[in-house]
C-alpha cells in the first residue's frame, strides 16, 4: 500500500528509512543534548526541509506547516506522552478528505523497550471518526506497536490515537522530533510555507511558544 491507502484504511502510515543519515545523526546529536532546545540550532528545521515531499504526498497535494514541532529524548525511566489525539475536530474537511497529518522521525532506533509509539489502528477505532473523540482506548487488544529505525517516517492523521511509550533501564533513550501540517488549500490561524525556517533570532520565542502549547503534555 502507498502512504495515502496506508492513511485511509489504518489513520497512519510506515516509511522506512528515508531520510539523509548526516542529517538524523545531528538532530540526533542535538536533540540529546539539549532535548526540545535543539530547535534553536539548525538540524532539526534539516529534517523539516527533507519532510516537505512527504506531507505532500500524504495529504494528496500542497502542504502548509502548522505552528507544532517537538523533540524528545525519552531516557530509561521516564514515558512517552500520553494517550492522545492532534486535533479530531480539525483532522477531515467538510468534504470528510483528511485535512491534517503529522510526521513524526525516530532520530535513534525506536523499540518496543526504550517508547516507541502505540497507536489504536483507524478500522479498530470506534471514536475514529468523532470530531470530539477522547484518549480512551476501547479495547488493549486493539493497541499496536510501531517500532521504527532511525530516519524512517511515520505519520498519521489528526483523528488517530496514539501515544509514547515507556523507556526500560539500561535501554537507549528514544530520541525523535515530529512536525504537524495541513493542506494549503485550508485556512489556519497560523502557518507556513515550504521552505521556511525561522531565523535564529527568532527561534527562541518560537521555543517559548511550543513550550507554553505542549506543557500539558509534557507534564501528563
Amino acid at each position: 500500500m502507498g502512504i495515502r491507502d496506508e492513511l485511509a484504511q489504518q489513520g497512519y502510515f510506515e516509511l522506512g528509512p528515508a531520510l539523509p543519515e548526516d542529517v538524523i545523526a545531528r538532530a540526533r546529536r542535538d536533540v540529546e543534548a539539549k532535548r526540545e532546545a535543539a530547535f534553536e540550532d539548525d538540524a532539526l528545521w534539516d529534517v523539516l526541509d527533507a519532510l516537505w515531499p512527504i506531507a505532500r504526498e500524504a495529504l494528496d497535494g500542497d502542504a502548509a506547516l502548522l505552528p507544532a514541532w517537538w523533540a524528545w529524548c525519552v531516557a530509561p525511566g521516564e514515558r512517552g506522552w500520553p494517550p492522545h489525539r492532534d486535533s479530531p475536530a480539525n483532522a477531515f474537511d467538510h468534504a470528510s478528505k483528511l485535512a491534517r497529518v503529522t510526521l513524526w522521525v525516530p532520530l535513534a532506533d525506536a523499540t518496543t523497550r526504550n517508547g516507541c509509539m502505540f497507536v489504536v489502528p483507524a478500522n479498530w477505532d470506534y471514536e475514529y471518526l468523532n470530531p470530539k473523540a477522547r484518549g480512551a482506548v476501547a479495547h488493549e487488544q486493539f493497541i499496536r506497536a510501531v517500532p521504527a529505525r532511525a530516519g524512517s517516517i511515520l505519520g498519521w492523521s489528526h483523528a488517530l490515537l496514539h501515544w509514547g511509550g515507556a523507556c526500560a533501564p539500561e535501554t537507549l533513550p528514544r530520541v525523535s522530533t515530529s512536525f504537524e501540517f495541513i493542506r494549503a488549500d485550508l485556512a489556519a490561524p497560523q502557518k507556513y510555507e515550504p521552505g521556511w525556517r525561522p531565523a535564529p533570532s527568532e527561534r527562541p520565542a518560537l521555543l517559548e511558544q511550543m513550550r507554553t502549547q505542549y506543557a500539558h503534555m509534557v507534564e501528563s
